[in-house]
């Protein structure tokens, strides 16, 4: 099973712990998909690493060497949303997008984008 996750950078663990969901979307074509934060990266890189099962949902070149993009990606975490444990994809998925929709879903998102 291939999962959607993100990793973030120590820095992003002053809000979002490991198991907490996150909503992630592709602002270039608009595609939307739901992830798990599962790792922390080293602090020196950005904030942006995704799973292979993650890019192919956002239609992002997903080949782990000379793949992904640079930017143009939003990312919506749901600090405290999660039990630190790993999830199920259909877990993942549902609880994501609840989260998203109480959000405020792309609206809330372009509205904080503008």
């Amino acid at each position: 099973m291939s999962v959607p996750y993100i990793v973030l950078p120590p820095q992003g663990f002053k809000y979002a712990k490991l198991g907490d969901f996150a909503t992630v979307v592709n602002l270039r074509n608009g595609k939307v998909g739901e992830a798990i934060i599962a790792d922390e990266s080293a602090p020196e890189l950005p904030m942006g690493e995704g799973s292979i099962a993650l890019a192919r949902t956002l239609g992002i070149d997903p080949d782990p060497r000379n793949g992904g993009v640079e930017k143009g990606i939003a990312y919506v975490i749901y600090p405290g949303s999660g039990n630190g444990k790993p999830r199920a994809l259909a877990e993942i998925v549902s609880t994501s997008r609840a989260h998203f929709q109480r959000w405020g879903g792309l609206l809330m998102l372009r509205g904080c984008l503008n």
